[in-house]
């Protein structure tokens, strides 16, 4: 298995670890202090730092799952559908619908 990353070292002191992304070619600065040799922290970060491709969810998927915690909620599916795919926005909308369900109910 061909590793994904790979790490450099720079410096005379205070050495600066870069792990560069071999399809993308971009660095990044990684800050670190070890006891141990370079050749051993390699071999850990190796495993440590696997990138896993994980497509969005569907728009369906999203109005499953508020469907779940808001059933009776019409407004869930535009909710699903202006986030595209972005869990992370559908909750906040989400939120959004709650709180403003608590407040049509204080009223």
């Amino acid at each position: 298995m061909k590793t994904r990353y790979r790490l450099i070292r720079r410096g005379n002191r205070g050495d600066v670890f870069y792990c560069v992304d071999t399809k993308t070619g971009k660095r990044i600065a990684i800050a670190c202090t070890s006891n141990c040799k370079l050749r051993y922290f390699e071999e850990r970060f190796q495993t440590r730092f696997l990138v896993f491709e994980i497509a969005p969810p569907s728009t369906e998927e999203i109005i499953t799952l508020l469907h779940r915690y808001l059933p009776n909620e019409p407004e869930v599916v535009n909710a699903a559908n202006f986030a595209d795919g972005n869990g992370r926005q559908a909750l906040l909308d989400a939120k959004r619908l709650v709180q403003r369900s608590l407040q049509l109910v204080a009223a």
